[in-house]
């Protein structure tokens, strides 16, 4: 970010709370939001497919896992604690000013979720040519 600000670079895909205050300062312009729909804190702005990159989904994602043999109960009570909390007036006022928005998969479509992820950026890292060199 400090160098697009500076301009040494002249474009940056990142995360929407590292964004967000530097489009509403203006210290930069939004151009296009990554994921399948326009992002709520920056409805004004289109995404990649909406500009001719069919097919273009890119976001990122933050989860919350256990052990794969934490008891059933457990689980639900974390779930239903989780989904509590982000229910809380303040929380939810404070993943608007951030620009986030939580998603709500848990159990096996998050699972699901995960799967098709990684499926998806592999294929692409893969006929990418990239390395981990």
């Amino acid at each position: 970010m400090n160098d697009l600000i500076a301009g040494h670079i002249p474009i940056l895909f990142d995360n929407m709370p590292a964004v967000l205050p530097q489009v509403q300062g203006g210290s930069v312009r939004a151009i296009a939001v990554a994921g399948a729909t326009r992002a709520s804190a920056l409805p004004d702005v289109p995404t990649v497919a909406e500009q001719g990159v069919t097919g273009f989904e890119a976001f990122s994602w933050f989860g919350l896992v256990a052990p794969a043999k934490t008891p059933a109960p457990v689980l639900a009570t974390l779930q239903a604690e989780i989904g509590t909390i982000l229910k809380m007036p303040d929380v939810e006022k404070r993943f608007a000013e951030l620009g986030a928005e939580p998603g709500a998969l848990n159990g096996a479509a998050f699972g699901k979720f995960l799967a098709e992820d990684t499926a998806k950026w592999t294929k692409i890292i893969q006929a990418s040519g990239a390395t981990a060199d």
